[in-house]
């Protein structure tokens, strides 16, 4: 986070100042469809940063004690359930949840054996 805060601030300052070509024009952001894409994804925030908070600072302690197989299911079980609240208290609507959540979910098949 100390490093990617002030790289995206370079980013965009490089991009809107001093780019020919930019990589993306800035005034895109001012379209109205991607000012609610972009409302939706600020929903997220708290959502995401309490999760790497909650992650740094007891994963340590919960491996020591329970070790790694129980916990990205029930990282995921916690995370469903307040999605679902989410959606419940009228704060994002399910289909914002079913585009933002649903690709992470998805598992790559593993090739069987003898395959590599």
């Amino acid at each position: 986070m100390g490093v990617g805060v002030p790289a995206l601030a370079a980013f965009v300052l490089v991009q809107a100042r001093l780019a020919r070509a930019p990589l993306m024009p800035l005034r895109i952001f001012r379209a109205r469809s991607v000012s609610g894409a972009r409302q939706a994804g600020l929903a997220f925030l708290p959502h995401t940063l309490a999760i790497v908070v909650v992650a740094a600072k007891a994963t340590p302690r919960l491996v020591s004690r329970f070790g790694l197989r129980p916990l990205p299911a029930t990282g995921a079980l916690i995370s469903g359930y307040a999605l679902a609240f989410w959606v419940c208290a009228g704060l994002v609507t399910a289909g914002a949840v079913a585009v933002l959540a649903l690709p992470s979910t998805v598992k790559e098949p593993q090739p069987g054996p003898g395959h590599h």
